[in-house]
């Protein structure tokens, strides 16, 4: 993150652009996705619409088949090379009980489908 200071003014820019973090983690997912049966992944948050900020985490809803969902966790946190990435992994199952809910809701009509 590049920061720089004007008198008494600090100013930090974010350390990468929403583009950049689409492209990364549409690269790097594709990899990981048979790996880790990933079967749907989705950047939500300030990274997808755009109102990013230096101190923003980048949220990323991971929806698996099936398996442990804090291996997967920390196997994205290992493997995908993004720094302030913040998986937050729902097996297939928990994922369509939860398809009506507010939260599930915004992050489809707001997120950016990576998988």
């Amino acid at each position: 993150m590049w920061s720089g200071s004007s008198g008494s003014v600090r100013v930090s820019y974010p350390s990468y652009t929403r583009d950049e973090v689409i492209a990364r983690l549409r690269d790097e997912l594709g990899a990981l996705s048979e790996e880790l049966g990933i079967v749907r992944a989705v950047l939500f948050g300030s990274y997808a619409t755009g109102r990013h900020t230096a101190a923003s985490d980048i949220d990323l809803l991971v929806v698996v088949r099936h398996g442990n969902r804090d291996e997967v966790y920390k196997a994205l946190r290992k493997k995908v090379d993004l720094r302030g990435l913040e998986p937050h992994v729902l097996t297939l199952e928990e994922y369509e009980a939860m398809r009506g809910t507010l939260w599930i809701r915004t992050v489809e009509r707001e997120g950016v489908v990576i998988v």
